[in-house]
């Protein structure tokens, strides 16, 4: 069978024996379906309208029924064609509608991310060569070397001189080690204290004492001295091993 077309665009079946006839809703639905396809978007093209068919009805067909009205047929067609275009065209919520070109729905903004990094911290400023704290040991350019420990406080005898008025009294242990080559003679080494932002005061007494004797290569000398401060916060101090020979270092 074949399908042509009348003056008033309906379609209608001609079969093998040249009678002609109206489909049926199946028959229609199964061509609607069939050129909604494009593969087959030219093979159902309307030919020339036959003389036959002048007045909108096949020569000699009986008139069709129309039970299943033209609503029918618009429905499955219509269930058909939505089908077949149901792949291209999507509804979404709300009636938006999304088309296969249009953008993914899916956000392409990358997750805020939430930093956990610390700012750096500033390393602690580091020491001059000439600013070692109480117990660490300098080592000066000929290889000799000084260390002075940790203030530590003391009782003034009655025969003291100096520091007087002072609060606190304060003693530090030092020690020289002769590593010049030569004999060293530490006559006029020279030391003083300050602390809380106020010069100290020099105690003598005992015990308290810088060296005297020559200090011989390879050899040490070790001593204390004393102070009188007015407190035992900031404690600074310098000592001048000789006279002039070596740098002034400043424990704190």
């Amino acid at each position: 069978m074949s399908w042509q077309q009348d003056q008033s665009g309906r379609w209608y079946i001609v079969e093998p024996n040249g009678t002609s006839r109206w489909p049926t809703p199946e028959e229609e639905a199964a061509r609607a379906h069939e050129a909604a396809a494009p593969a087959f978007a030219t093979q159902f093209a309307a030919p020339a309208m036959p003389s036959h068919a002048a007045h909108g009805r096949p020569a000699g067909a009986a008139a069709p029924k129309r039970s299943w009205g033209l609503a029918a047929v618009t429905g499955v067609v219509g269930l058909l064609v939505g089908g077949v275009l149901g792949a291209a065209v999507a509804g979404g919520d709300g009636g938006t509608v999304t088309t296969a070109t249009s953008p993914s729905s899916t956000s392409s903004k990358a997750p805020a991310v939430k930093s956990t990094s610390k700012a750096p911290t500033k390393d602690a400023p580091k020491r001059d060569s000439s600013n070692p704290a109480f117990g660490q040991t300098v080592t000066f350019d000929d290889g000799s070397t000084l260390t002075c420990g940790k203030p530590v406080s003391f009782k003034r005898d009655q025969y003291a001189a100096g520091g007087e008025k002072a609060k606190v009294t304060l003693k530090v242990k030092c020690t020289f080690a002769n590593k010049s080559g030569q004999t060293f003679e530490p006559a006029l080494t020279t030391l003083s204290m300050s602390a809380g932002g106020e010069e100290g005061d020099s105690v003598f007494q005992d015990g308290l004492d810088a060296p005297d004797n020559p200090v011989l290569n390879g050899k040490s000398v070790t001593w204390w001295s004393g102070y009188g401060v007015n407190s035992t916060k900031d404690v600074q101090l310098s000592v001048n091993v000789g006279f002039l020979e070596y740098e002034t270092i400043t424990f704190s």
